[in-house]
């Protein structure tokens, strides 16, 4: 009868992370070192791993390699039945009596909640620090104590019976986890570069609550508005890119277009204007009521005038032009909370506008 077994598990990391329906994958591969005699080995027809548990952490890896943590055991998941056939173990060492087996793309799932989000949002975005994000993981064969299961078993097959089996615990010695080769020392830290947070966060939806659908029917339609509309969805490509500089810079620009139009006097003599930019924003969209309409929405414009100029100033606040070029650059820093804000309030209100250019109640329009 084969005699009590040891073994030990080396779980490698295989990146990057991907997201399956708002969670998040790690996948890695798993290396089983299995101490046996060579006669076990022989009869060996597969080894089943009953139950592992793994915790996951939320760390700040720093230049100076260090880790700090950020958010302890934020998410405890659980594998069940993981079975290694014999034909995945076909190095076996008869000097120390060890069979090496092999169990590739283990997944580990991660549901990803809106502050796991904002927390690698944080660390990823907040440039005093410079750090990046680094998931912990730990396996473990359970939290349990007294252990309710053996760690592993080795079934074997009998020379004497064909169809009988023996069944042997495996007593887990070890198990390792080796995360980022940019972590010292083979260490369990995920470090995660800056595109892998931009790939998480979009494939988790994360800006689909900050999205604000522009519903234009034709953007020609909007006139003077078309501009603004492109430096928008500029601004919202630079939130998924974790770039709240760019993504303030080219709301400012939209409002840019929106403030010098407003107040201009139309130069019918200027041929090279096309009709669109001889109209102002404000008569552009006037023209398109009848008087009694064209009163209200005229007072309605005005006090939108006052929320763009409003938010303008305070897009000031973090973006200047250059005294000799007037190319726009970030005198203050403004971080992701800033940029979300302001993309949300000019969205609203270039859509806002967009809409009245283009009435949809027939019975206020000319």
């Amino acid at each position: 009868m084969p005699g009590l077994g040891q073994a030990e598990i080396v779980a490698k990391y295989k990146g990057p992370p991907h997201v399956t329906d708002d969670t998040l994958v790690l996948t890695f591969d798993l290396s089983i070192d299995v101490r046996l005699s060579q006669s076990d080995y022989q009869q060996l027809q597969f080894i089943v791993i009953p139950k592992l548990v793994y915790h996951v952490s939320l760390c700040k890896y720093l230049e100076d390699r260090m880790c700090n943590p950020f958010l302890n055991d934020f998410y405890k998941g659980e594998l069940y039945w993981l079975t290694v056939p014999n034909y995945w173990c076909p190095e076996y060492s008869p000097n120390i009596s060890r069979a090496h087996c092999s169990y590739e793309g283990v997944e580990l799932r991660i549901p990803i909640s809106k502050r796991i989000l904002d927390a690698l949002m944080e660390i990823a975005t907040n440039r005093k620090e410079q750090a990046q994000p680094a998931l912990h993981v730990e396996l473990k064969t359970c939290d349990r104590v007294p252990q309710p299961m053996p760690h592993a078993i080795a079934f074997y097959s009998q020379t004497v019976t064909p169809y009988s089996q023996t069944v042997t615990p495996l007593l887990l010695e070890e198990i390792q986890v080796i995360g980022s080769k940019k972590a010292e020392n083979s260490s369990p830290y995920i470090v995660l570069e800056p595109d892998d947070v931009a790939k998480i966060l979009k494939e988790a939806k994360y800006f689909e609550e900050i999205r604000i659908a522009l519903e234009i029917n034709a953007l020609e339609s909007a006139g003077p508005l078309e501009t603004a509309v492109k430096d928008l969805k500029n601004a919202f490509e630079e939130l998924e890119r974790l770039n709240p500089d760019g993504a303030v810079m080219n709301c400012r620009k939209a409002l840019e277009v929106i403030k010098k139009r407003w107040k201009e006097t139309s130069n019918p003599e200027d041929a090279n204007k096309s009709k669109e930019h001889e109209e102002h924003i404000r008569d552009y969209i006037l023209n398109k009521y009848d008087e009694d309409a064209k009163k209200v929405y005229a007072e309605i414009l005005e006090k939108v005038y006052d929320t763009v100029k409003n938010l303008y100033d305070i897009m000031s606040k973090f973006i200047h032009e250059q005294p000799h070029t007037g190319e726009p650059f970030a005198a203050f820093n403004p971080t992701m909370a800033d940029a979300i804000y302001l993309c949300r309030q000019t969205a609203a209100v270039i859509d806002y506008l967009a809409r009245l250019a283009k009435p949809f109640e027939k019975a206020y329009s000319k």
